[in-house]
């Protein structure tokens, strides 16, 4: 088996969030390491982090984006995550590709190469989306939302339905974290320093210490996963090439982007966002996900009249462990029976 390459330790979430967490050991290249019953392929993995993307200048400012797939497959609009961008993005969902997809994923304001000028807001972010695929001649899409990308998902759905064939909704935020409902929609590791709904500074100040505690690859992934999904997530021969080109995907440039998010995107959520107007929508949470609590995904569902619940195990981890599979399936056969 050829050497494990080390991977240097890297900022992941939030404002000022980073963790000490020990490095991860890429196994993509040792042919020992099989696909089997699993969803990625960690020979296919390796590569993306590598990926320059692609740039488009509307209005005077910049959009770095990835496009990726059969030009002329149908398209999907993926809104990335909190603290990465695509380079992250991509080794999770190339298998949409591989499904005849073609994958367009901009860098939201504020993250590498996409200028902040576009606006803070999650509506600023749908809007800058829209005229990205006015350069790209792209009509409608489906678009999907991972984790901190869920409210510029909404955000799209919801004011641009004629372009929009269907959502996907993907351990999403769907909720302002600082609401009046209580501490329910805070993620459950800091969920036991509030006795109610906190302000946005106190959630900031508790999240950062919590991760600042971080010393080992298991605290990181109790954090993401939960304890109890972390041998089902490790079990997969995918996970050490998954993790390493997650931390190889992250990029300093990537900290003007995160801290607008805490700071403005996830507290941009307005009522038109929801309602019977939104695309059908298949929302896919894990119950037990301890950074955004399955609350979010009950929300959305209650106030998204065509949308449907898959749950899935793996926390912020689900394209990894034995229902990765199901993932897939259950992703292509809704896109396709929306392809029209």
């Amino acid at each position: 088996m050829p050497t494990p390459t080390v991977v240097s330790r890297r900022e992941l979430v939030g404002s000022s969030l980073a963790f000490s967490a020990a490095p991860f050991h890429s196994l993509a290249a040792s042919p020992a390491v099989a696909q089997g019953t699993n969803l990625l392929d960690p020979t296919k993995i390796q590569d993306f982090p590598k990926l320059s993307g692609e740039k488009k200048t509307i209005r005077g400012f910049d959009i770095l984006y990835a496009d990726y797939g059969p030009p002329k497959g149908p398209s999907i609009l993926y809104f990335h995550g909190w603290g990465d961008g695509f380079q992250a993005g991509l080794p999770r969902e190339y298998v949409l590709a591989d499904a005849g997809y073609r994958i367009v994923m901009p860098n939201r304001p504020g993250y590498k190469g996409t200028s902040m000028n576009f606006g803070g807001t999650a509506a600023d972010t749908a809007a800058m989306a829209r005229n990205l695929l006015d350069a790209l001649a792209i009509d409608r899409v489906h678009v999907m939302g991972t984790s901190g990308g869920g409210p510029a998902a909404l955000a799209f759905a919801s004011q641009y339905q004629g372009r929009t064939k269907a959502l996907i909704l993907q351990c999403a935020v769907t909720h302002r974290w600082n609401t009046l409902d209580g501490k329910k929609y805070v993620p459950k590791i800091v969920q036991a320093d509030f006795d109610g709904a906190p302000t946005n500074e106190a959630f900031i100040r508790r999240l950062t210490k919590r991760f600042d505690a971080i010393k080992s690859e298991d605290d990181l992934l109790e954090a993401l996963v939960g304890k109890d999904r972390i041998q089902g997530v490790k079990s997969d021969p995918a996970y050490y090439a998954y993790m390493a080109s997650l931390s190889a995907g992250l990029d300093e440039d990537n900290k003007p982007g995160k801290d607008n998010d805490v700071s403005r995107v996830f507290l941009s959520f307005v009522d038109y966002f929801y309602g019977p107007n939104v695309p059908r929508t298949l929302i896919i949470h894990d119950p037990e996900d301890p950074l955004v609590p399955f609350d979010h995904a009950s929300f959305a569902n209650v106030n998204i009249p065509r949308s449907s619940v898959l749950t899935v195990n793996g926390g912020h981890f689900m394209w990894l462990g034995t229902e990765s599979v199901k993932l897939r399936n259950e992703r292509v056969a809704f896109l396709n029976a929306h392809k029209a």
